[in-house]
């Protein structure tokens, strides 16, 4: 018989467990399948089978002739389901080719996610077999059986030599007391492997333990086998809970017990605007490339629009790159302990620097690819500088001014991004030449370079 019509056999017998009864076995049904198991293995050819009063079923394979003084292995599974949900009338779904999409349980109309079950992709070409959602399916530890029971059979029919084998099916495993009355006098095994859980290829040589306790928590349910990285540390939650109060009162004592000012007070700070007309440079910059950038190429290197769209993609392309390398460079450097005013001060400088000379160069360009070469660095310097002015509003911001300063931040940046296109318009209409617009870039640059000196980045607004 197959592994998987063993499966589908042994699910349709309703075994779970009850985690409100001391006895063992918790449930009587559990008998059923112990019964059924106790026979397959008499048919086989195994001796010593017994199914206990416990319903512990025990079998073994004797070793092959001349294998006797091999070391005794076990290999043992669970025949109960869990609690948590229903285990009776199991109606499997089968997919075969599967697609490595979601899968759609018929019965419920649920979905297993595979963005909520990403190794759900891996199995991409090969049979599923799910529950339909009615139900559990009881392949933990079902599979576990069919695997053991499947893997003895192949080694009685291929005549693969052994030694002594021993095979034990427990009830109880999901409420905690599968293990208590296993008769390690009678399973003789040197060592044995329990076959649940895991993936393929892998084997697990810990196991956790615990006592049973009865709580209510508000949260998701997740599996002890597969639950790293997705379950939350108390002791980590009690940290950073302690460590976020410190903070909040550390800003209150320096604001004067205040976590918000409110703008008008922030209009009169020049680290306000020494932010918020930088980034307006940074605005007018970016909204100016971006209007006129393509038509400026079109036009004075009299290129195709496919040339134009290309060239775009590799002058903006750069910028994305610059956006993601600049707030890297920007954090690590704060990271090993930099002063984060002057990091701020010195980067802002240098590509403030970096984009007027861009700019200059451009105004000097007598071929598209030195024009898409100039302009493309200066899109990844100017991107740079955008990332590092989004982080300057949770900086000198009150606690719960942060919204508010951001905002004004972006709606004058908006404001002049606005009027660029329109003032770049008109000179190149007057004066029927895009020189004096580069020239225009090249003094926003400037301006992204020098205004940045009155933000003092070590002190909040507000701050005593």
């Amino acid at each position: 018989m197959r592994v998987e019509e063993r499966l589908l056999k042994y699910v349709s017998y309703w075994t779970t467990s009850d985690e409100e009864c001391r006895q063992i076995p918790s449930s009587e049904r559990q008998f059923e399948l112990g019964k059924v198991l106790e026979q397959e293995l008499r048919d086989l050819g195994l001796e010593k089978v017994t199914l206990t009063d416990h319903c512990y079923v025990y079998g073994l394979l004797p070793a092959t002739k001349g294998y006797a003084d091999k070391p005794a292995v076990g290999f043992i599974s669970h025949m109960d389901t869990a609690p948590d949900f229903s285990g009776k009338d199991v109606k499997p779904q089968i997919i075969p080719d599967y697609d490595g999409n979601d899968v759609l349980l018929k019965g419920s109309g649920a979905y297993l996610k595979v963005s909520d079950f990403p190794t759900l992709k891996t199995l991409k070409g090969r049979t599923l077999i799910t529950t339909d959602g009615t139900t559990l399916l009881g392949a933990d530890d079902k599979a576990g059986v069919s695997e053991i029971m499947t893997a003895v059979e192949q080694i009685i029919t291929e005549k693969i030599p052994h030694g002594d084998i021993w095979i034990g099916f427990t009830p109880d495993e999901e409420v905690g007391s599968g293990a208590d009355l296993f008769d390690l006098d009678y399973f003789k095994a040197r060592f044995a492997y329990t076959v649940d859980g895991d993936y393929e290829g892998e084997v697990a040589y810990e196991n956790f333990n615990a006592a049973g306790a009865k709580v209510k928590i508000k949260g998701f349910s997740v599996h002890p086998g597969s639950s790293k990285n997705t379950m939350i540390n108390a002791a980590e939650r009690e940290y950073i809970d302690k460590a976020l109060k410190e903070e909040y009162e550390s800003e209150q004592m320096a604001s004067g017990g205040r976590t918000s000012l409110g703008l008008p007070r922030y209009l009169r700070s020049l680290t306000f605007w020494g932010m918020v007309l930088g980034f307006v440079c940074y605005d007018c910059f970016w909204y100016g490339l971006m209007t006129w950038g393509p038509m400026y190429l079109s036009q004075v290197f009299k290129v195709n629009i496919m040339t134009v769209g290309g060239s775009i993609f590799i002058i903006f392309g750069c910028g994305v790159i610059g956006s993601f390398f600049g707030g890297y460079m920007i954090d690590m450097l704060r990271i090993k302990g930099y002063d984060s005013n002057k990091v701020v001060k010195y980067a802002l400088a240098g590509l403030g620097i970096a984009m007027a000379l861009s700019m200059y160069l451009l105004s000097t360009a007598a071929t598209i690819t030195l024009a898409i070469v100039y302009m493309s660095f200066a899109m990844f310097c100017e991107k740079w500088v955008g990332a590092t002015f989004w982080m300057m509003p949770a900086a000198i911001s009150q606690k719960d001014d942060v919204g508010i300063v951001a905002g004004a931040m972006n709606f004058m940046g908006n404001i002049g991004g606005t009027i660029v296109p329109i003032l770049v318009g008109l000179i190149v209409t007057f004066t029927g030449s895009y020189y004096w617009a580069i020239i225009l870039f090249l003094a926003f640059a400037l301006g992204v370079c020098l205004f940045p000196i009155w933000i003092n980045m070590n002190k909040k607004v507000g701050a005593q």
